[in-house]
Protein backbone atom coordinates (compact mmCIF):
# COMPACT_ATOMS: atom_id res chain seq x y z
CA UNK A 1 0.00 0.00 0.00
CA UNK A 2 1.59 3.57 -0.93
CA UNK A 3 0.41 4.57 2.91
CA UNK A 4 2.93 8.02 2.47
CA UNK A 5 1.72 9.20 -0.98
CA UNK A 6 -1.81 8.62 0.53
CA UNK A 7 -1.24 10.26 3.66
CA UNK A 8 -0.05 13.59 1.15
CA UNK A 9 -2.66 13.38 -0.76
CA UNK A 10 -5.39 13.95 2.14
CA UNK A 11 -3.01 16.40 3.79
CA UNK A 12 -2.76 18.69 0.39
CA UNK A 13 -6.79 18.31 -0.43
CA UNK A 14 -8.27 18.21 3.04
CA UNK A 15 -5.99 20.77 5.16
CA UNK A 16 -9.11 20.79 7.56
CA UNK A 17 -8.37 17.67 8.78
CA UNK A 18 -5.25 17.27 11.62
CA UNK A 19 -4.04 13.79 10.95
CA UNK A 20 -3.41 12.42 14.13
CA UNK A 21 -3.34 8.60 13.41
CA UNK A 22 -3.18 6.42 10.53
CA UNK A 23 -4.34 2.42 10.39
CA UNK A 24 -4.21 0.48 6.99
CA UNK A 25 -6.40 -2.19 7.26
CA UNK A 26 -6.91 -4.97 4.91
CA UNK A 27 -7.40 -4.14 1.18
CA UNK A 28 -9.97 -5.41 -1.09
CA UNK A 29 -9.69 -6.78 -5.04
CA UNK A 30 -10.22 -2.60 -5.90
CA UNK A 31 -9.05 0.17 -3.31
CA UNK A 32 -6.60 0.39 -0.57
CA UNK A 33 -8.26 1.85 2.73
CA UNK A 34 -6.70 4.12 5.18
CA UNK A 35 -8.58 4.89 8.31
CA UNK A 36 -7.84 8.48 9.60
CA UNK A 37 -8.13 9.47 13.43
CA UNK A 38 -9.75 6.40 14.28
CA UNK A 39 -12.58 8.43 12.57
CA UNK A 40 -12.41 8.75 9.40
CA UNK A 41 -12.51 6.31 6.09
CA UNK A 42 -10.25 7.02 2.98
CA UNK A 43 -10.57 4.32 -0.41
CA UNK A 44 -8.13 4.69 -3.28
CA UNK A 45 -8.55 2.94 -6.03
CA UNK A 46 -5.90 0.48 -6.74
CA UNK A 47 -6.63 0.41 -10.88
CA UNK A 48 -8.44 2.32 -13.84
CA UNK A 49 -11.54 0.04 -13.60
CA UNK A 50 -11.86 0.47 -9.43
CA UNK A 51 -11.38 4.51 -10.76
CA UNK A 52 -14.35 4.70 -12.72
CA UNK A 53 -15.97 2.42 -9.86
CA UNK A 54 -15.44 4.93 -7.23
CA UNK A 55 -16.77 7.72 -9.23
CA UNK A 56 -20.12 6.60 -9.95
CA UNK A 57 -20.23 4.98 -6.26
CA UNK A 58 -19.66 8.62 -5.05
CA UNK A 59 -22.56 9.78 -7.17
CA UNK A 60 -25.37 6.92 -5.98
CA UNK A 61 -24.24 7.40 -2.16
CA UNK A 62 -24.84 10.98 -2.71
CA UNK A 63 -28.52 10.06 -4.67
CA UNK A 64 -29.09 8.12 -1.41
CA UNK A 65 -28.17 10.29 1.01
CA UNK A 66 -31.92 10.78 2.35
CA UNK A 67 -33.39 7.71 0.82
CA UNK A 68 -32.27 5.13 3.34
CA UNK A 69 -33.14 4.28 7.09
CA UNK A 70 -29.41 1.87 7.24
CA UNK A 71 -26.28 4.17 7.78
CA UNK A 72 -24.68 3.81 4.60
CA UNK A 73 -20.66 5.98 3.58
CA UNK A 74 -21.79 9.26 3.12
CA UNK A 75 -19.08 11.00 1.08
CA UNK A 76 -17.30 13.98 2.86
CA UNK A 77 -14.20 14.89 1.11
CA UNK A 78 -13.89 14.03 -2.55
CA UNK A 79 -11.13 13.58 -5.43
CA UNK A 80 -11.83 12.39 -8.03
CA UNK A 81 -11.61 14.99 -10.98
CA UNK A 82 -8.78 14.14 -14.06
CA UNK A 83 -6.11 16.39 -13.00
CA UNK A 84 -6.00 14.34 -9.23
CA UNK A 85 -3.01 13.17 -9.19
CA UNK A 86 -4.25 10.54 -6.69
CA UNK A 87 -7.88 9.59 -6.24
CA UNK A 88 -10.06 9.49 -3.17
CA UNK A 89 -13.03 9.81 -1.29
CA UNK A 90 -12.96 9.83 2.15
CA UNK A 91 -16.43 9.51 5.10
CA UNK A 92 -17.24 8.94 8.25
CA UNK A 93 -16.79 6.01 9.61
CA UNK A 94 -19.71 3.74 10.60
CA UNK A 95 -19.53 1.60 13.98
CA UNK A 96 -20.16 -2.17 13.35
CA UNK A 97 -18.50 -5.43 12.79
CA UNK A 98 -18.60 -7.41 9.58
CA UNK A 99 -21.16 -10.21 9.94
CA UNK A 100 -18.67 -13.14 9.13
CA UNK A 101 -19.58 -16.74 9.55
CA UNK A 102 -19.24 -16.78 12.95
CA UNK A 103 -20.65 -13.44 14.18
CA UNK A 104 -23.57 -15.00 11.99
CA UNK A 105 -24.16 -18.02 14.06
CA UNK A 106 -23.68 -16.59 17.08
CA UNK A 107 -26.16 -13.95 16.34
CA UNK A 108 -29.21 -15.04 18.40
CA UNK A 109 -32.02 -13.21 16.76
CA UNK A 110 -31.62 -13.86 13.07
CA UNK A 111 -35.41 -13.41 12.14
CA UNK A 112 -34.47 -9.38 12.83
CA UNK A 113 -31.84 -9.80 11.04
CA UNK A 114 -33.10 -10.81 8.39
CA UNK A 115 -36.25 -8.40 8.86
CA UNK A 116 -33.58 -5.43 8.64
CA UNK A 117 -31.70 -6.84 5.73
CA UNK A 118 -34.82 -7.74 3.57
CA UNK A 119 -35.75 -3.97 4.42
CA UNK A 120 -32.69 -2.33 3.56
CA UNK A 121 -32.52 -4.34 -0.11
CA UNK A 122 -36.48 -3.20 -0.17
CA UNK A 123 -35.63 0.20 -0.07
CA UNK A 124 -32.36 0.42 -2.30
CA UNK A 125 -34.28 -1.71 -5.00
CA UNK A 126 -37.05 0.53 -5.03
CA UNK A 127 -35.04 3.78 -5.25
CA UNK A 128 -35.56 5.39 -8.91
CA UNK A 129 -31.81 5.96 -10.07
CA UNK A 130 -31.77 4.98 -13.89
CA UNK A 131 -32.41 8.78 -14.92
CA UNK A 132 -31.77 10.56 -12.28
CA UNK A 133 -28.11 9.74 -12.67
CA UNK A 134 -28.09 8.91 -16.28
CA UNK A 135 -27.45 5.32 -15.90
CA UNK A 136 -28.46 2.47 -18.38
CA UNK A 137 -30.21 -1.07 -17.55
CA UNK A 138 -26.93 -3.37 -18.90
CA UNK A 139 -26.92 -5.46 -21.46
CA UNK A 140 -27.47 -9.16 -19.47
CA UNK A 141 -27.03 -11.43 -22.36
CA UNK A 142 -23.93 -9.36 -23.26
CA UNK A 143 -22.35 -9.12 -19.88
CA UNK A 144 -22.53 -13.13 -18.69
CA UNK A 145 -21.38 -13.98 -22.33
CA UNK A 146 -18.08 -12.06 -22.04
CA UNK A 147 -17.92 -13.92 -18.65
CA UNK A 148 -18.21 -16.91 -20.13
CA UNK A 149 -15.67 -15.91 -22.96
CA UNK A 150 -13.22 -15.05 -20.61
CA UNK A 151 -13.38 -17.80 -18.13
CA UNK A 152 -13.02 -20.20 -21.15
CA UNK A 153 -9.87 -18.67 -22.58
CA UNK A 154 -8.37 -17.46 -19.22
CA UNK A 155 -8.97 -19.81 -16.54
CA UNK A 156 -9.98 -23.25 -18.12
CA UNK A 157 -6.32 -24.01 -18.53
CA UNK A 158 -6.00 -24.30 -14.75
CA UNK A 159 -8.96 -26.37 -13.85
CA UNK A 160 -9.97 -29.93 -14.34
CA UNK A 161 -11.75 -31.69 -17.23
CA UNK A 162 -14.82 -32.81 -14.91
CA UNK A 163 -14.64 -28.80 -13.40
CA UNK A 164 -14.71 -27.54 -17.22
CA UNK A 165 -17.59 -29.67 -18.14
CA UNK A 166 -19.90 -28.37 -15.21
CA UNK A 167 -18.65 -24.67 -15.76
CA UNK A 168 -19.89 -25.01 -19.43
CA UNK A 169 -23.27 -26.92 -18.32
CA UNK A 170 -23.71 -23.49 -15.73
CA UNK A 171 -23.32 -20.86 -18.41
CA UNK A 172 -24.44 -22.40 -21.63
CA UNK A 173 -27.79 -23.92 -20.22
CA UNK A 174 -28.47 -20.36 -19.06
CA UNK A 175 -26.85 -18.20 -22.36
CA UNK A 176 -29.59 -20.60 -24.82
CA UNK A 177 -32.03 -19.37 -22.40
CA UNK A 178 -33.51 -15.93 -23.72
CA UNK A 179 -35.89 -15.06 -21.34
CA UNK A 180 -33.80 -16.01 -18.16
CA UNK A 181 -32.50 -12.11 -18.14
CA UNK A 182 -35.80 -11.00 -18.87
CA UNK A 183 -36.63 -9.11 -15.56
CA UNK A 184 -36.34 -5.42 -14.36
CA UNK A 185 -33.43 -3.91 -13.48
CA UNK A 186 -33.13 -1.96 -10.12
CA UNK A 187 -30.71 -0.18 -8.29
CA UNK A 188 -28.30 -3.08 -6.27
CA UNK A 189 -25.73 -2.88 -4.03
CA UNK A 190 -23.95 -5.40 -6.09
CA UNK A 191 -21.81 -7.35 -3.49
CA UNK A 192 -24.03 -8.03 -0.67
CA UNK A 193 -22.07 -9.94 1.16
CA UNK A 194 -20.05 -10.66 4.58
CA UNK A 195 -17.77 -7.70 4.99
CA UNK A 196 -19.82 -5.17 3.51
CA UNK A 197 -23.05 -5.93 6.22
CA UNK A 198 -21.89 -4.47 9.35
CA UNK A 199 -23.79 -5.31 13.31
CA UNK A 200 -23.55 -3.60 16.76
CA UNK A 201 -22.09 -6.37 18.17
CA UNK A 202 -23.91 -6.19 21.41
CA UNK A 203 -27.14 -6.29 19.74
CA UNK A 204 -26.38 -8.60 16.67
CA UNK A 205 -29.20 -5.29 14.86
CA UNK A 206 -27.75 -4.09 11.30
CA UNK A 207 -25.46 -1.33 12.10
CA UNK A 208 -24.70 -0.41 8.15
CA UNK A 209 -23.65 -1.41 4.65
CA UNK A 210 -20.46 -0.01 2.95
CA UNK A 211 -18.74 -0.68 -0.11
CA UNK A 212 -21.54 0.29 -3.07
CA UNK A 213 -18.10 -0.07 -5.70
CA UNK A 214 -20.06 -2.55 -7.41
CA UNK A 215 -23.28 -0.96 -7.06
CA UNK A 216 -25.95 0.36 -10.37
CA UNK A 217 -28.33 -1.12 -11.85
CA UNK A 218 -29.68 -4.77 -12.32
CA UNK A 219 -31.35 -8.03 -11.20
CA UNK A 220 -32.27 -7.69 -7.45
CA UNK A 221 -31.83 -11.58 -7.21
CA UNK A 222 -27.89 -10.56 -7.54
CA UNK A 223 -28.13 -9.56 -3.94
CA UNK A 224 -29.99 -12.04 -2.67
CA UNK A 225 -27.96 -14.56 -4.69
CA UNK A 226 -24.91 -12.94 -2.12
CA UNK A 227 -26.76 -13.34 0.88
CA UNK A 228 -27.76 -17.41 -0.13
CA UNK A 229 -23.85 -18.37 -1.12
CA UNK A 230 -23.18 -16.95 2.23
CA UNK A 231 -25.59 -17.76 5.15
CA UNK A 232 -27.40 -20.41 3.06
CA UNK A 233 -31.28 -21.02 2.09
CA UNK A 234 -32.64 -20.76 5.41
CA UNK A 235 -31.92 -17.74 6.27
CA UNK A 236 -32.24 -16.26 2.77
CA UNK A 237 -36.00 -17.17 2.81
CA UNK A 238 -36.24 -15.20 6.32
CA UNK A 239 -34.96 -12.28 4.24
CA UNK A 240 -37.46 -12.60 1.08
CA UNK A 241 -39.85 -12.93 3.84
CA UNK A 242 -39.46 -9.40 4.85
CA UNK A 243 -38.66 -8.20 1.27
CA UNK A 244 -41.97 -9.75 -0.65
CA UNK A 245 -42.26 -10.58 -3.91
CA UNK A 246 -39.17 -12.35 -4.73
CA UNK A 247 -40.95 -15.72 -5.81
CA UNK A 248 -39.90 -17.91 -8.39
CA UNK A 249 -36.25 -17.01 -8.44
CA UNK A 250 -34.53 -19.92 -7.23
CA UNK A 251 -32.83 -20.87 -10.70
CA UNK A 252 -31.72 -17.11 -11.04
CA UNK A 253 -30.04 -17.55 -7.13
CA UNK A 254 -28.20 -20.83 -8.25
CA UNK A 255 -26.74 -19.31 -11.59
CA UNK A 256 -25.08 -15.97 -9.72
CA UNK A 257 -24.00 -17.87 -6.58
CA UNK A 258 -22.03 -20.38 -8.58
CA UNK A 259 -20.26 -17.62 -10.43
CA UNK A 260 -19.18 -15.80 -7.75
CA UNK A 261 -15.78 -18.11 -7.00
CA UNK A 262 -14.91 -17.81 -10.97
CA UNK A 263 -15.58 -14.02 -10.68
CA UNK A 264 -12.82 -13.59 -7.88
CA UNK A 265 -10.49 -16.26 -9.94
CA UNK A 266 -10.85 -14.10 -13.21
CA UNK A 267 -10.22 -10.52 -11.03
CA UNK A 268 -7.06 -12.30 -9.42
CA UNK A 269 -5.37 -13.67 -13.12
CA UNK A 270 -6.64 -10.52 -14.60
CA UNK A 271 -5.61 -7.99 -11.94
CA UNK A 272 -2.42 -9.61 -11.29
CA UNK A 273 -3.69 -11.18 -7.55
CA UNK A 274 -2.21 -14.08 -6.80
CA UNK A 275 -4.33 -14.22 -3.89
CA UNK A 276 -7.56 -13.48 -5.15
CA UNK A 277 -6.75 -16.07 -8.10
CA UNK A 278 -6.09 -18.46 -5.75
CA UNK A 279 -9.06 -18.54 -4.03
CA UNK A 280 -11.39 -18.61 -6.02
CA UNK A 281 -9.82 -21.22 -8.19
CA UNK A 282 -9.04 -23.48 -5.94
CA UNK A 283 -12.15 -25.85 -5.70
CA UNK A 284 -11.96 -26.14 -9.48
CA UNK A 285 -8.41 -27.95 -9.99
Amino acid sequence: MKTRSYVNAISSKCPDIPIESIREISTGQNNDVLVVNEQLIFRFPKHAEAARNLAQECRILQHLRTRMHVRIPQPEYVSLSASDNTLFIGYEMIEGIPLSDDIFHSTKDKQKLADELGSFLKTLHGVEAGSALDMEAPDHVAFWTDLYDRIQNKLFSYMNSEARLNVKNHFESVLKNYGFFNVPSVLIHGDFGTSNILIHPETGALAGVIDFGDSGLGDPALDFAALYAQYGEGFLEMCKASYGGMERIQERLDFYAGTFALQEALFGIENDDKAAFENGIRTYI
